[in-house]
């Protein structure tokens, strides 16, 4: 089992502890899905860890009046904004980010005192979100995992990355700055040596990574959102001149969005909307000028009218 998933389970292991102040090794190794002598372990690793447990008959129990409370309040703004979080983050599923968001608002939850709990609960059943279709990322968890710890600590790692259209990979060393979420997908943006230039990294497309001993300085003109093209996601390339004309129902919807950070919108008398922005033609782009089939009119670049 990897150790995240041991560590999931004894954070499970602990809250049951709270709400109840006690626990039945059986009823707990059925309620967590695993057996009473791996609960016995994660009890073991609960003590060595400083939790407080000791046994009264078949039942191990926390001292009377042990708690973990957190001294906040939450608006009911702020829970909204927690509980849309959570729901966003789930849609990358057995990703690092479904997994720590779930156990992090778990956390809160179970740190609050009751009577904010159970204010919290309400608010959560009446907020629901819709992002990105989901999409399950747990193949990729070790690599994105390994990658983390590697900015966290500045490290360098050595990828097999596959381009786009590619059936091969090859081999980068790279200096990982920072991650970037865009709905469900993750980039990895680094200083790839080879290239001596700033690569950005799609994590499903790394197909192996290994951390390196060997440490580097961050540099200072790698910033988070360096590629960032609004609702583009992230592409590395020189900005065109990108200049669109939409109609009827489509000149509503680009009328109501903020897609891209240099977009200027012009109504014409008939209706429809004329829209200019500077930013790279990649492939995000070009799959949603595509979407609106004749209700979208490419007047620049050349390059666009082609693909």
């Amino acid at each position: 089992m990897a150790r995240g998933d041991a560590a999931a389970r004894q954070l499970r292991l602990v809250m049951l502890l709270l709400d109840n102040q006690s626990i039945d090794v059986a009823k707990a190794a059925e309620r967590l899905g695993c057996t009473e002598r791996t609960i016995y372990r994660d009890i073991d690793v609960l003590e060595r860890a400083g939790i407080p447990l000791f046994q009264r008959g078949n039942r191990w129990r926390l001292p009377d009046g042990f708690s973990r409370r957190l001294s906040i309040h939450f608006t009911v703004q702020e829970a909204m904004a927690l509980v849309a979080a959570e729901q966003l983050l789930s849609a990358m599923q057995g990703s690092v980010f479904d997994h720590a968001t779930r156990s992090a608002v778990s956390k809160v939850r179970h740190a609050l005192a009751p009577e904010l709990r159970q204010r919290f609960e309400t608010i959560a059943r009446f907020v629901t979100t819709t992002s990105a279709p989901p999409r399950k990322l747990g193949r990729q968890r070790a690599r994105l995992d390994a990658v983390i710890d590697a900015i966290e600590r500045t490290r360098v790692i050595s990828l097999a990355y596959r381009k786009l259209d590619s059936s091969q990979s090859e081999a980068y060393t790279v200096e990982p700055h920072h991650i970037h979420v865009q709905g469900t997908s993750v980039y990895v943006v680094g200083w790839a040596r080879e290239r001596s230039a700033v690569r950005i990294f799609l994590i499903d497309r790394i197909e192996e990574v290994e951390v390196q001993r060997e440490s580097f300085e961050r540099r200072d003109e790698i910033q988070p959102g360096l590629f960032a093209q609004g609702s583009f996601g992230l592409w590395n390339a020189d900005a065109e001149h990108v200049r669109l004309r939409f109609f009827g129902s489509a000149a509503t919807i680009v009328a109501e969005q903020e897609f891209h950070p240099s977009q200027t919108l012009e109504r014409l008398d008939d209706g429809s909307i004329v829209v200019d922005m500077r930013t790279p033609v990649s492939p995000s782009l070009t799959q949603w000028v595509r979407g609106f089939g004749s209700r979208v009119e490419v007047l620049s670049p050349q390059s666009l009218k082609t693909q």
